[in-house]
């Protein structure tokens, strides 16, 4: 189920990867989680779906009839989302008949994550062709690459983690180094400090790209998408 934010209504879900690996502030990643993701964009490439609640939104209408979405001036109807079925990976597609509500909300933030990516000319970048190698071909690859690239470009952006802000951390948090003497298991901490921090990063990015948006959800999005009343 999704929550919502009282103040608004769009749907405010957790992805799966927020929920296989209870992902919040001041919670690191286990040591099992650095054998699974080996690059932090793969989080937005496997449609991690992130939560926020500081965007800034409009209510909607009571009934929004056949429209499932409203992003600025875009309108999402059932007809347009199928067009988009064929530029989404496989696994979101597959949410179109088991989770209709994450399934429209993986269609507004993959646009806001496309468009931003365009606006910067992303498609021209190395991080965009190392992306776009990993699996050419496929109908959904070009924007794939796209939003890798970008929050790539965002989390390369983070200050260097120093020796003195990573003790600190560990100082600070020891039950999340449970059996690790810093100097003794140091590159292993800093994986799991830098995992942290980048996955937060691309957390707070996406909550970024939502508040520049006034953004409308139907709130009947299963009911139009799969024809129940």
């Amino acid at each position: 189920m999704c929550e919502r934010d009282s103040t608004t209504n769009y749907p405010l879900p957790k992805s799966d990867f927020m929920r296989i690996f209870s992902l919040k502030e001041g919670t690191l990643m286990n040591k099992q989680t650095l054998s699974i993701i080996t690059i932090v964009v793969a989080i937005i490439a496997i449609a991690l779906l992130l939560f926020s609640t500081r965007e800034r939104r409009e209510p909607a209408p009571p009934d929004m009839g056949n429209v499932l979405a409203v992003i600025d001036d875009l309108v999402i109807d059932v007809e347009e989302a199928e067009r988009r079925m064929e530029r989404l990976p496989p696994h979101t597609r597959a949410l179109r008949d088991v989770d209709p509500d994450l399934f429209v909300t993986q269609l507004v933030d993959r646009h806001l994550l496309v468009e931003e990516a365009q606006r910067r000319g992303i498609q021209g970048s190395e991080l965009y062709q190392q992306f776009y190698e990993d699996n050419p071909g496929q109908p959904e690859s070009h924007d794939q690459a796209m939003i890798q690239a970008l929050v790539q470009t965002e989390i390369q952006r983070l200050p260097p983690l120093t020796v003195e802000l990573m003790r600190e951390i560990y100082n600070e948090r020891p039950d999340d180094f449970l059996g690790m003497q810093f100097d003794r298991h140091q590159d292993t901490i800093r994986d799991l400090i830098a995992h942290e921090r980048d996955v937060l990063r691309a957390l707070e990015f996406m909550d970024e790209l939502r508040a520049e948006s006034t953004i409308q959800i139907n709130h009947r999005a299963r009911e139009v998408l799969l024809g129940e009343e």
